[in-house]
C-alpha cells in the first residue's frame, strides 16, 4: 500500500496526467474507465489533492497500472519505466465499450470479429457459474457465426440475453467493446485481426464505465496506426 510519505502529490498529478495524454485519454474518459468523477479527476491532476485508497485502487484497476507507476523513482528506475512505458504503448488498447442488455445490441456486437476476448476476472463466486456459461456460449456460437442464418443468430443472441440478465439480476454487467490487434504466428507479415471484447464486471463499479483498458500478451500488439503518438 501507498502511504502518504511515499506518496509525492506533484509527481502523482503529473503521472495521472501523462498516463491520460499517452493514451489520448480525456479527463472524462479517465472518469469513465475507472468509475470515478471527472471533478475527482480534475482535482487529483491539480496536484492539491491526495488520493484516498479507494480512489487510488479504483484508477489502477481502471488504467490497468500498478501502483507503484504513482511512487516518484530514482533516475536507475526511472530509465526502466521509460522503456516499460514505451512497450506499453504498443501492448496497451483503449477500448470504448457499451453495456449489453437486450438480442439487438448483441447482434450487432457479434458482426465482423476474428476472435473473442471474455474478460471474466471482476466475477465473484457468486456468479461465476453464469458468467462461465455465457463465455462458453458466446465462443460456441462464434466459430459458426458466419455458418448460420439469421433466425439461428436470433435465436442466439435472445439466449445471450437471457444470460446478460440474469448476470444482472446478481450484480453485474456485459460490457462489449472492439479492437485490432497483430500477432505473428511463423514467418512472413503478422496478421491483423478484429478482436471483440467482453468485459464483466460488478455492476456498481462500472454501470458509468465506457473504457476500458486491454493489455495484449502472448507476442500481440497494436498496429502501429493505433499506437498512440506521445513524444517522450
Amino acid at each position: 500500500m501507498i502511504t502518504q510519505t511515499e506518496l509525492d502529490l506533484t509527481y502523482f498529478a503529473e503521472q495521472l496526467r501523462f498516463l491520460r495524454r499517452f493514451f489520448q485519454l480525456t479527463q472524462q474518459d479517465v472518469a469513465l474507465a475507472t468509475g470515478l468523477t471527472t471533478r475527482t479527476i480534475e482535482k487529483l491532476e491539480s496536484g492539491r489533492s491526495a488520493p484516498a485508497e479507494q480512489t487510488l485502487r479504483s484508477l489502477c484497476r481502471g488504467l490497468r497500472i500498478e501502483r507503484s507507476y504513482f511512487i516518484k523513482p530514482t533516475p536507475e528506475q526511472a530509465q526502466r519505466q521509460r522503456e516499460a512505458t514505451l512497450k506499453a504503448l504498443r501492448t496497451t488498447a483503449v477500448v470504448r465499450t457499451t453495456v449489453l442488455r437486450d438480442a439487438r445490441g448483441l447482434m450487432s456486437a457479434l458482426e465482423g470479429f476474428h476472435a473473442w476476448n471474455i474478460d471474466l476476472d471482476a466475477v465473484g463466486d457468486d456468479a461465476l457459474e453464469v458468467a462461465t456459461t455465457f463465455a462458453q456460449n458466446l465462443r460456441d456460437w462464434g466459430e459458426i457465426w458466419d455458418e448460420i442464418g439469421l433466425p439461428e443468430r436470433l435465436d442466439a443472441c435472445r439466449g445471450l440475453a437471457e444470460a446478460c440478465a440474469e448476470l444482472a439480476e446478481l450484480g453485474y454487467l456485459v460490457h462489449m467493446g472492439r479492437y485490432r490487434a497483430l500477432k505473428r504466428f511463423s514467418e512472413g507479415p503478422p496478421l491483423q485481426f478484429r478482436i471483440g471484447l467482453f468485459s464483466i464486471r460488478p455492476a456498481a463499479d462500472s454501470e458509468h464505465q465506457e473504457v476500458a483498458m486491454v493489455q495484449l500478451e502472448d507476442g500481440w500488439q497494436l498496429p502501429a496506426e493505433d499506437v498512440p503518438k506521445f513524444d517522450l
